[in-house]
């Protein structure tokens, strides 16, 4: 996805003198107010399976080599559920329907350049899908189910996916799931 940099307040219509400046554009002289780029809604999906929480190895992009779960963009008119079914397809081959999804939280992630993501979490068990698990869209250079003991080990997280992990290994041995 691409991110542009805002040139101009939204307020005033200036051209703002420095838009690469830290975060881009964030601010307009002559309006006194903060010039905020659009966030990007995404979701991501934590697939729990016999105690351990579906991972994937990312093969490319800014986190190349580090490990997280399926996700992406939400593209333009579609539900975030209905976003997270098909995340969930295209990048490890399980189908899921929606009903089976259940919301985990809504947090807001920021990247360095400035871009920033509100991402709606969710938690499905594995049995309610259908599928081998494979990498399909080749975001993911590996896939493995990650136990608790490896999640509470790793350093190769991107951010704060091992806390995500354990909360939702943890709804479901609250019985939040079913």
């Amino acid at each position: 996805m691409t991110v542009f940099e805002p040139s101009f307040c939204p307020y005033c219509g200036r051209a703002l003198d420095d838009p690469s400046g830290d975060p881009p554009g964030a601010y307009c002289e002559r309006c006194d107010r903060p010039v905020l780029q659009q966030p990007v809604l995404a979701v991501e999906v934590l697939v729990v399976d016999d105690g351990g929480v579906l991972a994937m190895e990312r093969a490319a992009g800014r986190d190349r080599g580090t490990w997280g779960f399926p996700g992406g963009h939400v593209e333009a008119g579609e539900h975030p559920e209905a976003a997270a079914v098909r995340e969930l397809v295209e990048e490890t081959g399980l189908v899921v329907g929606r009903e089976s999804l259940r919301p985990l939280g809504v947090r807001r992630e920021a990247n360095a350049d400035g871009s920033h993501y509100v991402v709606h979490d969710y938690v499905v068990a594995r049995t309610a899908a259908a599928g081998e698990v494979e990498p399909v869209d080749g975001e993911a250079a590996a896939l493995a189910v990650r136990s608790p003991a490896w999640l509470g080990e790793q350093e190769t997280f991107a951010g704060d996916e091992r806390e995500r992990a354990l909360a939702a290994l943890a709804s479901v041995e609250r019985d939040e799931f079913e």
